[in-house]
């Protein structure tokens, strides 16, 4: 049922005068029943009764109540509140004196003032009252002046959390049930029924399983090659967990504990609801409630179609995941604001932080676990993520370090090599030939501007190269080209590490223009590959420098995919003398993972192309330079002489081919 048909539903209960009963509304766990109840059932209560019976509603929470006097404890707080506004409401001067002499005031009332009071009271009521003057009017009679307002039948309970209640069922009911009929008081119960249902079986679950393992018991023999009874597994001392639920199955019946609480039920509650909320309202409400800055509960506002679509496709409508993960973007929003970002990417990167952390905190409290079906697993493992994020979600802790990272490495994989519709490469590319000279012009400059300042991926360069070479071809400047491509090569030399340039030109016809782009695009991969080169050549010297330099180099290795690159090479990345120097100084385990990287590098069911010669040379000097008898350790010197042999079959390959 929808909000407004609960709503009905409740309104027609409370003036219901046919008989004596409870309602319940009954809801999954973490639904919002406790956010609707709390700040929309209450006040929708309170204007009914303002029209009718002028009861007041109380809402009390039954979480963590292990007996009916906890309970009573927790209904002492709601009375207080009411004595508390009762006693200010009599602090005038014709009460003040009386409070201020109490005992005076007691010894002039006698037993009979105080009657009326007393029996308009019921037991429970005693015991109420009892707790609200112990605590906080432990030197004053509390039934002398309560008479005309606390009456059982002047309030409507409102029972939350009922499976969080560790009372035995019957005697929570019973509690119930005695507000109900003996005191003819409205009750609302609020709870997840099916947890209920539930709670007395789990209770006695662990008797049952005691009582199954008893060794006394002779369990019937059955042939069923499928079924766990067989005679080598019959009091063998062992017993599977699913042998153990089926054997506890034979004993006890479950439809015995499921029926006895319906018995139960059907006695108290006379109605039930389902609430079915409206996820997406009660998230606008809770961002609306929160103290977040307007620009970020705008933001959250805006994705809020996007959380309904991630809610259904992981099955955790939670709306205490909800909060929680309000409670998690503020602070990360927080820290975002202290990065140096773009204002071209900003928006998208707060995009990307909002959705991944909502992302984080759906698997991480509904305990999803990542999928392990091969196909499945590509679609989930492509999406962007921040392993600084998932951390601070599901551990609280938040390294600022790591999370820069993981945004840096967002803009430049996502942001960077991808160019919106209204960029004005796109708009140049996609639309010049029907806009005038003027405009064009304008367009150039802009992409010359955000050229400048290394705003476009190298991917992009391609695109512009075409653009210009088809302005210049129709009458524009020729030093266009000149200049851009100059901007281009600045930027590449500015680069860490620079990605090449994508030349093929499949959709392009016209063979003398394509050449013309081939040639440009040729000048730009040959810088960005001589960058690379000496980017890699430093990298190797500083490797093979490092003290776990084998480990070090295979993450090289593996990060370069040099194995699978037809232009890679290694060894001639770093002086002959080096690689000696490091190899034959180290210990055992460094030169058997540097096997390994060689295995890798040069399989021997895999011939390379030709441009590894330069390596095989300096991997023949590397072969010749070891001499394991010169080492003193057993251990090394066998890895030296593996290693040495390793080199000797690979070089035999090589020279075969």
């Amino acid at each position: 049922m929808f909000e407004h048909q609960i709503i009905e539903e409740v309104n027609r209960y409370l003036k219901d005068d046919s008989y004596q009963y409870a309602i319940l509304i009954d809801g999954e766990w973490g639904c919002g029943k406790t956010y609707f109840v709390k700040h929309i059932l209450l006040d929708k209560i309170k204007e009914f009764e303002q029209k009718s019976s002028k009861r007041t509603a109380k809402y009390i929470s039954l979480y963590g109540c292990k007996t009916i006097q906890d309970i009573q404890e927790a209904m002492v707080w709601v009375f207080a509140e009411e004595a508390k506004n009762f006693l200010a409401q009599r602090t005038t001067k014709h009460i003040n004196p009386i409070i201020k002499n109490i005992p005076k005031y007691i010894k002039q009332k006698t037993p009979k003032n105080i009657e009326p009071a007393i029996g308009n009271i019921l037991s429970t009521s005693k015991r109420v009252l009892n707790k609200v003057r112990e605590k906080f009017l432990p030197d004053v009679n509390v039934f002398e002046f309560t008479s005309d307002w606390f009456l059982m039948k002047d309030f409507i309970f409102i029972f939350d959390d009922l499976e969080r209640c560790d009372c035995p069922i019957n005697e929570l009911f019973g509690f119930i049930n005695g507000l109900v009929e003996h005191e003819n008081t409205k009750v609302i119960l609020i709870a997840n029924e099916k947890e209920i249902s539930m709670k007395e079986l789990n209770v006695q679950k662990e008797l049952q399983y005691f009582l199954v393992l008893n060794d006394k018991i002779e369990w019937k023999k059955k042939e069923n090659s499928n079924n766990y009874y067989r005679t080598n597994n019959i009091n063998s001392g062992k017993i599977k967990i699913s042998e153990l639920e089926d054997k506890r199955k034979l004993l006890f019946s479950d439809e015995i504990y499921d029926s006895k609480y319906k018995k139960i039920r059907e006695k108290l509650i006379g109605i039930t609801l389902h609430y079915q909320p409206n996820v997406r309202e009660i998230c606008k409400q809770l961002i609306a409630n929160t103290s977040l800055d307007n620009t970020l509960a705008k933001e959250l506002d805006e994705h809020i179609d996007i959380f309904y679509n991630y809610m259904n496709q992981y099955s955790h409508h939670n709306l205490r995941t909800f909060q929680f993960y309000i409670s998690k973007i503020s602070y990360l929003c927080q820290r975002l604001s202290e990065l140096s970002i773009d204002d071209d990417y900003f928006d998208a990167v707060m995009s990307f932080l909002i959705q991944d952390c909502f992302i984080w905190s759906i698997e991480f409290k509904s305990e999803f676990k990542p999928p392990t079906d091969d196909w499945q697993k590509i679609h989930y493992d492509v999406r962007p993520k921040s392993t600084a994020v998932k951390k601070y979600v599901e551990t609280g802790e938040f390294v600022y370090d790591d999370f820069e990272s993981d945004i840096n490495k967002y803009i430049n994989d996502q942001l960077r090599e991808k160019l919106s519709n209204n960029d004005p490469v796109n708009q140049l590319y996609n639309g010049y030939y029907y806009h005038p000279q003027e405009w064009c012009e304008e367009q150039i400059q802009s992409i010359k501007d955000r050229l400048s300042n290394d705003k476009y991926p190298f991917l992009a360069y391609q695109k512009i190269i075409i653009t210009l070479q088809r302005l210049i071809d129709i009458g524009f400047s020729s030093a266009y080209l000149n200049e851009f491509k100059s901007i281009m090569l600045n930027n590449i030399n500015n680069s860490k590490n620079p990605v090449k340039i994508d030349s093929d030109l499949f959709f392009v016809e016209d063979k003398v223009f394509k050449e013309k782009i081939l040639s440009q695009l040729r000048e730009l991969n040959n810088a960005i590959a001589e960058k690379n080169n000496l980017a890699k050549e430093k990298s190797i010297i500083d490797i093979l420098n490092a003290s776990n330099w084998a480990h070090e180099l295979d993450n090289f290795v593996s990060d370069y995919r040099i194995n699978y690159d037809p232009d890679g090479v290694l060894f001639n990345k770093a002086p002959t003398n080096i690689w000696i120097k490091t190899i034959t100084n180290s210990n055992a385990a460094d030169i058997d993972e540097f096997r390994h990287i060689l295995n890798t590098l040069y399989p021997t069911n895999i011939i390379r192309s030709k441009n590894c010669l330069d390596d095989l040379s300096i991997l023949k000097d590397i072969g010749e330079a070891i001499i394991p008898e010169n080492c003193d350790d057993l251990i090394i010197r066998a890895n030296l002489g593996w290693l040495k042999k390793q080199i000797t079959s690979i070089l035999e390959l090589y020279q075969k081919d």
